[in-house]
Formats: C-alpha cells, structure tokens, sequence
C-alpha cells in the first residue's frame, strides 16, 4: 500500500518541495555530502586520514565489527529522512536505500539484513515500520533475504534528547534476539550518532550466536572536526 505522502505529494522534492521524481530534485541531491574518502574503519566517521578508530569510537566498547554510512546529516538528509519516518513516502524509501547500498558496497559479505526494532508507542503512532522497509528495500539492492532478528524487551526515552553516556544507558539491555541470527549480519538504520542502539542490537545478535554484525546507515551526524583522529 502506497504511504500518505505518495498520494499527497508524489512528486515533490523533500529538501525544497519542488516538484520533482525520486524523492530528491537534481539540485538537493547534489547537495548530499558524501562522507569520505577517508573514515574511521571502526565507526564510519570521517576525517582527515584512513585510521582504525577516532575520538567518537576510541575507548569504547561498540558490539558491531564495522559502521559505513552514506552522508552527512545535513538539512536535506535531515528533511528525507524525516518525510520517510513519519509520511510514509516509499519513494524515498527507495533514495534512502540507495544511499545505504552505495555506503557498504562491496565492504562487507553478509547473510542476512535485519532492522532495528520500533518502540510499540512508535509503531501505534506511525502505523509503518519505517526501519523494516529501509532494511527490505536495501536486501533487495544487495540481493540477501531481510529478517526480523531483535525486539525491544523495555521501554527507552527518545536518543535525540540525551547526551552520549545518557544514550548508552538508555538501551543498555533493551535489545533482544528473536531468532539465531545467521554468522554475518548487516543491521540497517537510517541515522547513526553514537552508535549506541546499533551496539546493543548486535550485542543480542552475538549473544545468540551471530559471529559479525556491521552497521550501515543513511547518514552519519556529527559535528566535521578534522582532529577527531588524533
């Protein structure tokens, strides 16, 4: 079934509202930053040299093998991302899924796709498992089966209002596998911060006997600073 903003407005742009196909026009998505050449082999993020990890991932304990995503979470990723959340616009479903298979590509070999699994409150409210048709859409560019993997075992605040120590504390334990996830795992989500839900998530797949677990997400926010590997 096509989402409320298909119907409502199925050809415009969700960075400038201008008519448009896809999801994004030519100008707003040339205006995505893509996040490279060079990030931190551990968490994606980028800087100034190839370097295994960087001031957000050092001295850290992050349960996944690998983070990659795709560009800076800028106002137009902000505002795509957005309008597929809560609208419900399948078409940029398709764009966001793009950007994912273009930011792990050739990276990793996976088995399956899985999905960071909404709040009950989330999903009432939206009526659409947004994480669900990122991860399906993204199995089906890379050709692997998506599969629900993980559930929530306890309520958690909303990440965007916590700082980072907050937000590791918030899902600590609140992830758990449904299924014996298969040896190498790729979770998709849409915007990675800290990376704290992504690391609880694949801390249930491995405790239930996932071997790797990568991450690959639309976009990546943080704030640019060139010394982060230093």
């Amino acid at each position: 079934m096509r989402g409320v903003a298909d119907l409502l407005l199925p050809e415009t742009c969700a960075g400038c509202r201008r008519p448009a196909r896809g999801g994004l026009c030519r100008v707003c998505s040339e205006g995505l930053t893509r996040l490279g050449p060079f990030v931190c082999s551990r968490c994606g993020r980028p800087g100034s040299r190839p370097a295994l990890s960087c001031r957000d991932c050092r001295n850290r304990e992050l349960c996944f093998d690998q983070a990659r995503q795709a560009v800076q979470f800028g106002q137009v990723a902000r505002s795509a991302v957005h309008r597929f959340k809560y609208s419900g616009c399948r078409h940029i479903g398709v764009l966001l899924a793009d950007l994912v298979a273009e930011a792990c590509e050739g990276a990793w070999s996976v088995d399956a796709v899985t999905w960071v699994a909404p709040s009950p409150e989330r999903l009432r409210r939206t009526g659409t498992d947004h994480g669900k048709l990122l991860a399906e859409l993204v199995a089906g560019n890379l050709g692997r089966p998506a599969v629900p993997m993980v559930r929530r075992v306890r309520r958690t605040s909303p990440q965007m209002r916590l700082d980072p120590e907050a937000r590791r504390i918030n899902v600590q334990g609140a992830f758990r596998a449904t299924t014996c996830p298969p040896a190498r795992v790729l979770l998709v989500d849409d915007v990675f911060t800290t990376g704290s839900t992504a690391s609880d998530v694949a801390r249930a797949l491995k405790v239930s006997g996932a071997r790797s677990v990568f991450v690959a997400g639309v976009a990546r926010s943080y704030m640019p600073d060139f010394r982060a590997y230093t």
